[in-house]
């Protein structure tokens, strides 16, 4: 016992030698909070008190960037049990608790929070929208993230009037600096003119939005933003008139999937991009029943094209796409309990920080691949 004890250090201290990250592996690997948000506390025990409920108990959440979702289940339950109010009581005092913390999850925490205040009857919108008002006055400063406080805001004010909710994100984005740090706000203010069929300023603002994102940017933080755009490009584009406007619709839906699987593909964590897989084949996720992709088929003298569109497709995204990106078969494949060398799982590792520079390569297969469809069409 003595010498298999010595022998698992030695060899711990070895992949620390050889790997000096590998100690934030380790700590994920045993689900240890991990993540830094600057200077804001993210990873300070939140002690939650509810003394006026004895069915909950006080609580201190140890890993309360994790340990958000847990208490939004809980809300959700309480929601079921005792409606509304007592949820959106439950759910203002962990708001509350984290917003003196300057905890991030209070993103989270509010984007239940909101929804729950409007659709119980007994709270008027001006007493959700008073509350959520105070919150961002409140909120830590240090840290974009609490920025998105400003899309909840948004879609309870929507909620009322969608030319308010436009109104109220426009003025906000004109006080600021447009930089990255603004990027989801600006692509759900591009989001509510599409919503409302204009496509006036989309057109505009969609320029301003792409020369945000830096390609030097995290990779799965970049790949995602840039799934936004195309996302919203593709929402843009279907209210344009005419065969270019069908083409440009799908061009930009195809890239957004794609770059949807790119985020999945991930070597350390390769279940998720075969979980993500099997939802698109089992349509649960996706476009393939849509009926934006549907007319655009039909507008495009396609339809009868649809499953060979789909097949080829899916072959690149779920089969050539991980090659291109530099993930090999091995990878790929992986199933829990396979030997693997210390190399082997460094490099898997050191995967997550190259950057993401495959989108040109990604965006010309497309515009190849839909041209000869349509040109057979």
């Amino acid at each position: 016992m003595y010498l298999s004890v010595q022998k698992l250090i030695t060899n711990l201290f070895f992949i620390y030698l050889m790997c000096p990250d590998m100690i934030s592996f380790l700590k994920k690997l045993f689900r240890w909070s991990s993540r830094h948000k600057g200077s804001v506390k993210t990873h300070q025990d939140v002690r939650i008190q509810f003394e006026d409920s004895p069915d909950i108990p006080p609580t201190t959440y140890k890993h309360p960037e994790e340990d958000v979702h847990k208490l939004m289940i809980k809300a959700t339950s309480i929601r079921k049990e005792k409606g509304y109010s007592e949820a959106v009581s439950f759910l203002k005092k962990i708001a509350q608790a984290y917003l003196q913390e300057g905890n991030t999850a209070l993103v989270t925490c509010m984007n239940k929070l909101i929804p729950y205040m409007k659709r119980d009857e007994s709270i008027p919108f001006d007493e959700a929208h008073q509350y959520l008002e105070e919150i961002i006055q409140e909120k830590p400063e240090g840290d974009p993230y609490f920025l998105a406080l400003h899309i909840t805001m948004a879609e309870l004010i929507k909620s009322q009037s969608i030319d308010n909710a436009i109104d109220y994100l426009d003025k906000y984005l004109k006080t600021v600096h447009l930089n990255y740090n603004q990027y989801d706000i600006l692509i759900k203010l591009i989001d509510l003119y599409i919503e409302k069929k204009d496509i006036t300023e989309p057109r505009k603002l969609l320029h301003r939005a792409r020369e945000l994102p830096d390609p030097n940017t995290e990779r799965y933080e970049y790949i995602k933003k840039e799934r936004m755009w195309f996302r919203s490009s593709a929402n843009f584009h279907f209210l344009l008139p005419g065969e270019t406007g069908k083409i440009e619709y799908l061009y930009h839906r195809f890239i957004e999937f794609i770059l949807d699987m790119a985020r999945a593909l991930n070597p350390i964590q390769i279940e998720l991009f075969h979980q993500r897989k099997d939802l698109y084949f089992r349509k649960e996720r996706g476009f393939e029943e849509s009926e934006q992709f549907n007319s655009a088929l039909q507008e495009l003298g396609i339809i009868g094209e649809k499953e060979t569109i789909l097949k080829r497709l899916y072959g690149f995204a779920f089969e050539e796409l991980p090659m291109i990106l530099h993930v090999t078969e091995k990878q790929l494949n992986f199933k829990p309990g396979q030997e693997e060398t210390i190399e082997e799982l460094r490099e898997k590792k050191m995967y997550c920080r190259k950057p993401f520079r495959e989108l040109p390569a990604i965006e010309e297969y497309i515009r190849k691949f839909i041209k000869r469809f349509v040109e057979k069409g």
